[in-house]
């Protein structure tokens, strides 16, 4: 397995190095992986002066669901509700 990215690597060279460990014979399947990207923004203060503010964009890609929201501690709880709502009800779907 690669144990590093190279800027400018796809999504698709990605899935494939992160996934070709996945034995051949496991019971395993694309469904039972759940993705999640958080992407941080950090935007400039209004004067330039002041510190950037970040802003944070939670993707589920499972389920093609994006969230912006402002602080960490929203993106710490909305990632824990998803995930729980996974490890409790694996083909449910959250909105």
């Amino acid at each position: 397995m690669t144990e590093y990215f190279q800027h400018g690597t796809t999504s698709k060279e990605m899935n494939t190095v992160l996934t070709s460990d996945i034995p051949k014979r496991s019971n395993m399947v694309v469904e039972d992986i759940h993705s999640f990207i958080l992407r941080v923004y950090l935007n400039p203060a209004p004067d330039r002066r002041g510190a950037a503010r970040p802003q944070f964009n939670l993707e589920y890609v499972n389920q093609g669901i994006s969230r912006r929201l402002q602080n960490l501690d929203d993106v710490l709880k909305e990632l824990t509700d998803r995930v729980e709502l996974i490890l409790h009800d694996p083909d449910g779907s959250l909105n």
